[in-house]
């Protein structure tokens, strides 16, 4: 006679607990202690600058004609509550800052997705950190971009800027049609893909420990893979420590 699994979801209405046993459905009920708060910014435009800390979660920056800064915060677990994270934010001299910072590890889940729409989203300088979680910027320009996260992704669509660094520990960076003047990429573990189908006089250095590199560029555009070897721009600079680097779709370097 088989063994059969019996879950028990616990279901709380109204103050009170009943107990309902499925057998044979083994499943996890996450979402019966979820929380869910959103949180509106206020702003006042223009905004030249950000500023944004995040521990756990999104942050999303897009140009839209309906300005918006708005912050999701998820709580998950019997004792969790939004108002565990700890949650500033400020305007100063056009200039706006947020930080979300999660509780200590307690056993729940926490993470806020924080979003910035403005009409046109053109900035001095945009500093944003993730903890554990994704970092999207979509139709922006900055003339400085500092992005840096944790585990998790870097998605950069449409964005122009002058001076840029992005660097991720675990995870991967996808750049497309992102162009300035100089950048600095660089992956612990993982992966940089790049997508430039129009000419700008930039430079890139794209760096991953272990993984790979994948650019897909115009003829203009220079790949150089040889360490040591310097180009006049336009020019992207591949290197992999353990890894391989694929140029419009052909492996060109690999490294073991």
């Amino acid at each position: 006679m088989d063994k059969l699994l019996v879950a028990v979801l616990i279901i709380v209405v109204a103050g009170s607990i009943s107990v309902l046993a499925i057998s044979g459905i083994p499943f996890i009920a996450d979402y019966l202690f979820m929380k869910a708060e959103v949180v509106t910014v206020p702003v006042t435009l223009p905004v030249h600058g950000l500023v944004i800390c995040n521990g756990n979660g999104v942050v999303s920056v897009a140009e839209s004609r309906a300005p918006s800064v708005s912050i999701k915060l998820v709580a998950k677990g019997y004792t969790a509550s939004t108002s565990d994270f700890n949650v500033s934010y400020k305007e100063v001299n056009g200039t706006l800052f947020i930080s979300v910072t999660p509780p200590p590890s307690t056993g729940n889940v926490y993470y806020a997705d924080i979003y910035v729409n403005l009409p046109t989203s053109v900035f001095t300088s945009t500093n944003i950190s993730v903890g554990n979680g994704e970092v999207k910027l979509t139709d922006v320009n900055t003339s400085i971009l500092y992005l840096t996260v944790g585990n998790g992704k870097v998605l950069l669509s449409n964005v122009g800027f002058i001076q840029g660094e992005v660097d991720v520990d675990n995870g991967m960076v996808t750049i497309h049609n992102a162009v300035g003047k100089f950048l600095n990429g660089s992956v612990g573990n993982g992966m940089v893909k790049v997508t430039v189908t129009k000419y700008y006089n930039l430079t890139y250095h794209l760096e991953v420990q272990n993984g790979v590199i994948d650019v897909d560029t115009i003829p203009s555009i220079h790949v150089v893979t040889a360490t040591g070897v310097l180009q006049a721009p336009p020019v992207i600079y591949a290197s992999v420590t353990v890894g391989e680097v694929n140029v419009n779709g052909e492996e060109v370097l690999s490294i073991a």
